[in-house]
């Protein structure tokens, strides 16, 4: 499982390659995105996901971040296009936020 780790108020990134049968996808279609964590917060702010070649999201939501969302997280994506309205959910993964 990917392992990925944000810290409370600073401008982290981190990246995500969205693979289907071992293959990157396009990312052309996409329209939106949600980052899940486990405790219920929702990210879906359009600026805060950048797409870049071969299939890789960067994420950017280290400033968002509180105090409240510090610990190790089950956390997954959302892609919507317009053939998936309903939005495909990608496989889980840890995130850890620290302060």
């Amino acid at each position: 499982m990917v392992v990925e780790t944000l810290y409370v108020g600073r401008n982290n990134v981190f990246s995500l390659r969205l693979m289907r049968d071992g293959e990157a996808i396009s990312l052309l279609a996409i329209t939106g995105y949600e980052l899940h964590l486990s405790n219920g917060r929702v990210f879906s702010d359009v600026d805060r996901f950048v797409e870049k070649p071969d299939g890789v999201v960067e994420i950017s939501v280290g400033d968002l971040l509180t105090e409240a969302d510090v610990g190790s997280h089950r956390a997954y994506l959302v892609t919507f296009d317009p053939v998936n309205a309903a939005g495909v959910r990608w496989p889980d993964f840890k995130l850890k936020v620290r302060a």
